[in-house]
């Protein structure tokens, strides 16, 4: 818990910190949370990987699990605590075994074009979203981050500088830490300047004395 409010609070996004602490409350503490670090041993370790898998939890699961777990022990070894970190190299005790994985059916060109027809006739005030998502490849947090002083007309591209996080409610960078940009299709482009001329008459029509800088 001390490593949670000292180093991960600080260092981490809060989506991340909401991870570890949802982790470390539900299947951490029950388990580990009672004994003295010093007596914390692999086999503890090993047998909490064990545990988790047999209640269903994914292999990718119980590896979220225990990255955090392994990280507030290199910690107590940093501060003196431990000799060693009992939850280094039990990689292999959760490791996949090699398995067929459900194939992923994107929409075709016709379906993906039915879509858009249907959002554009149903949905009009949601159908530049949709087209942005399907043309930018855009995660859904990145898409709804998205300003006007991202986009580059002349450049037809969108600089990625930010996503929406559901949990926290607040805009962090992207995943990767870094901005990237993305190119704008032509037909992106029109559809985004005609948006953009929309949201200037709301913005009259409503007296606000700026353009609001979301664009969705």
């Amino acid at each position: 818990q001390r490593w949670l409010d000292t180093y991960a609070a600080v260092h981490c996004k809060p989506a991340t910190l909401h991870n570890y602490t949802r982790d470390y409350r539900i299947h951490i503490e029950p388990t580990l949370g009672k004994k003295p670090l010093p007596v914390v041993s692999r086999q503890d370790v090993k047998q909490l990987i064990a545990e988790k898998r047999q209640t269903g939890l994914s292999w990718e699961s119980v590896r979220n699990i225990i990255a955090p777990l392994r990280e507030m022990l290199n910690h107590a070894v940093d501060d003196g605590v431990l000799a060693a970190n009992p939850a280094t190299r039990v990689g292999r005790f959760n490791k996949k075994p090699a398995e067929r994985r459900d194939d992923i059916h994107p929409f075709t060109r016709e379906e993906l074009k039915l879509f858009l027809d249907t959002a554009h006739q149903h949905f009009p005030r949601s159908a530049p979203f949709f087209l942005t998502l399907a043309r930018t490849g855009l995660r859904l947090g990145e898409a709804l981050a998205l300003q006007w002083g991202d986009i580059d007309w002349h450049g037809r591209f969108i600089e990625v500088r930010r996503t929406f996080c559901h949990r926290s409610r607040q805009l962090q960078t992207p995943k990767s830490g870094k901005s990237r940009r993305v190119d704008m299709s032509q037909q992106l482009t029109a559809t985004l300047k005609a948006l953009l001329v929309e949201r200037k008459k709301e913005t009259l029509q409503n007296g606000w004395n700026e353009l609001p800088l979301p664009i969705f």
